[in-house]
């Protein structure tokens, strides 16, 4: 199974674009709303909400990668996060084979390293009825790589909340000294048992015009959480089988933020393919 099997990446491009994306637009920038607000949904066949953590070290990405998927972009240097920030991200969808389209709510829950180091109730506050655990790391530091493993032993999960690690500031590899190669990757995969995804964090903050441009600069990190999601939840009500799926990772799903080919084409920028990955939900 690849990416883009349960969900439609071409979505934003399509003739229902406009009228499923008119909610959540204000004036051709993502509208955001406030803790008593929300969308109108009325225009989509239903909703879906999560819980989503990012964790890893200080500088890995995770404050800039959940701006830039609630539609704020440039923001690459954010620093440190105090406390704990949570930010909702209203992302729609349409499901293949039913055609329905549904609204995916998110809140990305984001702790700096040092505090959640420092308080002991902090780890369990982003832990409660989480969906999913973002294990983040920079692309650019091998350091923070080497780690993976220590910070994934540390806040691990039980089997039923989906795990992903997420590779930030994936444009910096071509000018970077540190090389996080391809077998890498895979074998980090194959070990884990759960993908690597990849984001750009540098995105032009500069929009197009195109209504859907505010969007299309999240796609490629938000569209493969949202069907991973999906996926947990279709195999927890029994719909899809509970076996080893391989999801299939081509350079059509780590393609450049922002850039100007349609949802799911390829960039030859990228520097990470990675090919085949069991991902197992029990």
């Amino acid at each position: 199974m690849k990416f883009g099997t349960l969900l439609d990446y071409h979505l934003f491009n399509s003739d229902i674009a406009k009228s499923i994306l008119s909610p959540l637009i204000l004036k051709g920038g993502r509208r955001h709303y406030g803790l008593l607000e929300s969308p109108v949904t009325n225009l989509y066949t239903g909703e879906v909400a999560y819980k989503v953590f990012l964790c890893g070290k200080t500088g890995s990405g995770k404050s800039t990668t959940i701006a830039n998927a609630s539609g704020r972009f440039g923001l690459e240097n954010l620093g440190e996060t105090t406390g704990i920030q949570v930010t909702t991200v209203y992302w729609p969808v349409l499901i293949n084979e039913t055609k329905a389209t549904v609204l995916f709510k998110i809140s990305f829950w984001d702790v700096g390293e040092s505090v959640l180091n420092s308080y002991n109730h902090i780890l369990p506050s982003c832990m409660e009825d989480v969906d999913c655990i973002i294990y983040t790391f920079s692309m650019v530091n091998k350091t923070m790589w080497d780690d993976l493993p220590k910070l994934i032993t540390r806040i691990d999960a039980e089997d039923h909340i989906l795990k992903v690690a997420l590779g930030t500031k994936n444009d910096l590899t071509k000018n970077s000294k540190t090389v996080i190669t391809n077998k890498m990757i895979d074998d980090f995969q194959d070990v884990w048992k759960f993908p690597v995804l990849m984001h750009t964090n540098a995105i032009n903050s500069e929009l197009t015009g195109d209504f859907s441009d505010c969007f299309k600069k999240s796609a490629s990190f938000m569209n493969p959480l949202c069907e991973l999601l999906w996926y947990r939840d279709q195999v927890k009500v029994g719909l899809i089988p509970k076996t080893h799926i391989d999801f299939c990772f081509t350079n059509s799903d780590n393609r450049k933020d922002g850039n100007e080919n349609e949802p799911g084409s390829p960039d030859e920028g990228n520097s990470i393919t990675s090919k085949g990955t069991k991902v197992t939900f029990c």
